[in-house]
């Protein structure tokens, strides 16, 4: 198999089940991100005279679905604590660390969501640079997916 970073660890599906929630929440989001940016950037870059209102709905929609994702794991994170092995004290910060995270992400979500409906079409870098920015945050979180995986075994 090439790879496409040489050097770079390939991370398999059965790896990402050792993840824990929250982790396989940041790989979703990132590579979800990566996936937007790969569809939408083709039409919202500044030289487009006026891009398609579907970009906007597809990255409301990314936007959406990062908050109820958000939300799931949230839910999920109050009853992962107890199966994860490992000292109880570092489990209980490393949970509290996690909710703070999420409740943080739960709030910022929609407060984004509803400054960004309104948006004119027009604001085209702004829309580039969002999509830019959230492609390039997705490429580092998938780089260093492969280092948070806990051992195999």
């Amino acid at each position: 198999m090439k790879r496409f970073l040489p050097g770079a660890p390939v991370v398999r599906v059965a790896d990402l089940r050792r993840l824990d929630p929250m982790g396989r929440q940041r790989a979703l989001e990132a590579a979800a991100s990566q996936l937007l940016a790969l569809v939408t950037l083709p039409f919202t870059h500044p030289g487009v005279p006026r891009p398609p209102e579907w970009t906007q709905l597809l990255g409301l929609t990314f936007l959406l679905a990062s908050c109820v994702i958000t939300l799931h794991t949230w839910r999920s994170i109050v009853g992962y604590a107890g199966r994860a092995g490992g000292r109880a004290d570092l489990r209980l910060r490393e949970q509290a660390r996690n909710e703070r995270r999420l409740r943080r992400a739960a709030l910022i979500y929609p407060i984004v969501t509803l400054v960004l409906l309104p948006l004119p079409p027009t604001w085209r870098w702004l829309w580039f640079t969002l999509t830019v920015v959230s492609a390039v945050l997705g490429a580092i979180a998938l780089y260093r997916l492969p280092r948070s995986l806990p051992p195999a075994g």
